[in-house]
């Protein structure tokens, strides 16, 4: 497509994000309109990434200079900007209409329940680290599974919550920022930073992080190991990884982390044989003796 024809779609993009700005300011809510306008304003955003991402295809096959790249990146990261700020008006104003609805409604009944006000949650951020997939994900998950959003929003909002300039960030950017595209982005970021194979190694190594470390008499706080154990423990629980089917592999492990005159203690009282019931036990002599650490 020719830049005449690109430069009409930013000039339309323009015109719906001024619109959609000037339909949230009306009072009362033309809430029809607003909509209207977003879905205008979806479609022609994804034809503007789509030609975005060919012309900086171009760009890099001819090997353009650094600054031309830059100069047309930073064009494109503009109307990112205005079409998430745009939806973002929209979701507000709809929010604050609704707000309205339900004190009307609170404010014409008998009922002696109160609205509580909580505060807005705000979406985990993620750079690329393999130990705060889980959290992000668990989070991000609510949105990812939304059947009324569209695809687009839905990469607009993982877009938001990429810290910028990190390797997350850079994976999510590299596609373009079409609905199509957004199966493609999450799949892309659970396999680089998500697989399971790759969180169950990474958590298995946090477990002989802590062996290594009071191997080397660089001993935790009794209550500190056994939060660090039960966290580890958590998230292995959360990829399958249980006391159920891997105690003779965890059991060994955790044991094997602990000062050896607690250890010494905990095998003069244990009295089980399988592995299974073995860890479990362990498991809750750690936190007895945590509990009695933190009140000495």
């Amino acid at each position: 497509m020719s830049k005449t024809n690109r430069s009409a779609l930013r000039r339309s993009v323009d015109k719906a994000c001024k619109r959609i700005k000037d339909l949230a300011a009306e009072e009362p809510l033309n809430q029809d309109a607003i909509i209207g306008q977003l879905e205008l304003l979806k479609l022609r955003y994804e034809e503007l990434s789509t030609k975005d991402h060919e012309v900086m295809e171009q760009l890099l096959d001819k090997k353009a200079k650094d600054k031309e790249i830059d100069a047309e990146q930073e064009r494109v990261d503009h109307y990112a900007s205005l079409y998430f700020e745009a939806t973002s008006v929209v979701t507000t104003a709809i929010q604050r209409k609704d707000r309205v609805c339900d004190s009307e409604t609170v404010s014409t009944t008998s009922s002696a329940k109160h609205k509580y006000k909580l505060p807005s949650l705000k979406l985990k951020e993620y750079d690329g680290t393999i130990g705060d997939f889980l959290p992000f994900w668990s989070q991000f998950e609510r949105i990812h599974s939304d059947q009324e959003m569209a695809n687009v929003d839905k990469l607009g909002y993982l877009r938001m919550v990429m810290v910028p300039g990190t390797p997350a960030a850079k994976l999510v950017e590299s596609y373009p920022a079409t609905g199509d595209m957004y199966p493609k982005v999450v799949h892309a970021l659970e396999e680089r930073f998500g697989r399971k194979d790759l969180l169950t190694e990474f958590f298995i190594r946090e477990l002989l992080k802590l062996v290594i470390q009071n191997a080397s008499r660089q001993n935790l706080p009794l209550a500190t190991l056994y939060d660090k154990i039960q966290s580890h423990m958590r998230n292995l629980e959360t990829l399958d990884v249980t006391s159920e089917n891997c105690a003779s592999i965890l059991l060994p492990l955790i044991s094997s982390g602990l000062p050896p005159d607690l250890l010494q203690l905990w095998e003069r009282s244990n009295h089980k044989s399988e592995s299974k019931e073995c860890l479990a036990d362990l498991m809750e002599f750690l936190r007895g003796e945590s509990r009695g650490a933190r009140r000495s």
